[in-house]
């Protein structure tokens, strides 16, 4: 684990390589680590050792975060349609009835 000053939480694996992606395109030395609720919140208290200043995360993670009272910086990002959209076409794959 390297020094950050920030890092990016996302509730899914498969979000990570995109948003890296996105990042880099963008220029910016920004982690992306996949945890949720409590395994977002343990990630946090791990950088928190190397000097990290602010987190952006989503909904339930950010929420935890924000319980565990670590005095961090927040930055929330809010679920948009695409994330919706996401999730109903993930929840196909279980079955026609939605």
């Amino acid at each position: 684990m390297g020094k950050y000053r920030i890092i990016y939480i996302v509730p899914d694996k498969s979000m990570v390589e995109p948003t890296e992606k996105v990042l880099r395109e963008e220029n910016l030395n920004i982690p992306v680590k996949q945890g949720v609720l409590q395994s977002g919140v343990d990630l946090v208290r791990d950088y928190l050792t190397q000097g990290l200043e602010v987190v952006i995360a989503r909904a339930g993670t950010l929420r935890a975060i924000q319980e565990a009272k670590l005095g961090i910086a927040l930055v929330e990002l809010p679920i948009t349609a695409f994330d919706l959209i996401y999730a109903v076409e993930k929840a196909k794959a279980y079955g026609t009835r939605i």
